[in-house]
């Protein structure tokens, strides 16, 4: 795996430099107070901390600890989902009955 990402390094980081922009810019307009326009000092910081975060764990205990981080952090959101799931359901059978079939 490691030749693979040496080998490769310029396709890695054209594709991570997007992802980590925009991911970065996501939590700068919710901690900005929901600013489209949010300080570019506060998305240095929160770049550089995402950045520091996947280092460390890629450091500390490679690619099975940084898949680890992202199972663990994405658990409860996939939960949320599908307790979305069936409060929509929920929602849609007593607004509309006729649009579920039994």
């Amino acid at each position: 795996m490691k030749n693979w990402v040496y080998r490769h390094n310029g396709k890695v980081f054209i594709d991570l430099i997007p992802g980590v922009f925009f991911s970065s810019l996501v939590i700068d307009m919710i901690t900005a107070d929901r600013k489209t326009d949010p300080p570019v000092a506060q998305h240095i910081f929160w770049a550089g901390t995402e950045g520091v975060v996947a280092a460390v764990l890629l450091l500390g205990g490679g690619l099975s600890a940084l898949q680890t981080a992202a199972i663990a952090t994405g658990l409860p959101f996939a939960l949320v989902l599908v307790l979305m799931i069936f409060s929509l359901n929920r929602a849609l059978a007593q607004d509309h009955p006729a649009l579920l079939t039994d």
